[in-house]
């Protein structure tokens, strides 16, 4: 009886032990949002310039970028990560110059002036106009005629536009346009800080979270950047005075990682 007895222990114990090995498995599937992938594009690089890496950037996905009607650069707090928006929205614009390309800024920017007198005063001639849009309360503007007339770039914070976010404006504006039975082609690049390993992980905005801690709702764009940094973690950093990574996390969605190499 004694043995039967421990044996039974023993059977429930280790089904427990599965059963908690198991659900720590899928609690850590989704905290690192396993869903989507991220699918490398740009492997770890350095680069001299953030034109070096714009420049990468625009030969991995001209067709894309060419066919695109509506493009969203989502830009996160940090000062490095500027410089690069900046290149990015000038190759577009340059690409697309013939087309005609309008340049929205959203004031939440975290350095929303500085875009504003850096293209006004120095690259004007690439836009046939630049103006402010708040995407959190005007997003709908974006479906109006007046406004698909020409390319459109619209310069927000990284957690408004990007698709993986399922309350983001740029996720609502999706909807937005299929109750219009039209959907132009979106393409959306959120750019992020590169973690070299983790105990750099704590700059990393917005923070990966799982729900039921994740009250602002943007926890899964920090997960899917940790998911895209953390193999590099221990791989040799290649030479070049900023180093990035370009992967695709969905449809005409992608991610940006960028730093400044250290010394």
């Amino acid at each position: 009886m004694v043995m039967a007895g421990n044996l039974n222990f023993k059977k429930i114990f280790f089904s427990f032990l599965f059963a908690s090995l198991f659900l720590s498995g899928l609690a850590g599937s989704i905290y690192f949002g396993l869903e989507p992938r991220p699918i490398p594009k740009i492997k770890l690089s350095g680069v001299a310039s953030p034109m070096g890496f714009s420049d990468a950037v625009f030969q991995r996905l001209s067709e894309e970028f060419q066919n695109t009607n509506l493009f969203f650069v989502g830009v996160g707090p940090e000062p490095e990560q500027q410089d690069l928006a900046q290149e990015l929205i000038k190759k577009f614009a340059s690409i697309n110059s013939s087309k005609g390309v309008k340049l929205y800024l959203d004031p939440q920017l975290t350095f929303f002036d500085q875009y504003q007198n850096e293209f006004v005063q120095n690259f004007g001639s690439l836009f046939t106009n630049i103006s402010s849009l708040s995407l959190l309360s005007q997003y709908t503007f974006l479906i109006s005629p007046e406004a698909l007339t020409e390319k459109i770039i619209v310069v927000a914070p990284n957690v408004f536009v990007s698709q993986i976010l399922k309350e983001s404006p740029l996720h609502k504006l999706k909807k937005e346009f299929l109750k219009t039975n039209q959907l132009p082609q979106i393409f959306t690049l959120s750019l992020g800080f590169l973690p070299n390993e983790r105990t750099e992980e704590n700059k990393v905005m917005p923070p990966c979270l799982v729900d039921q801690f994740d009250k602002q709702g943007t926890g899964a764009l920090g997960c899917i950047i940790l998911q895209s940094a953390r193999p590099n973690y221990r791989k040799k950093k290649p030479d070049g005075l900023y180093l990035g990574l370009f992967n695709q996390i969905g449809e005409n969605d992608y991610l940006l990682l960028y730093r400044k190499n250290r010394e």
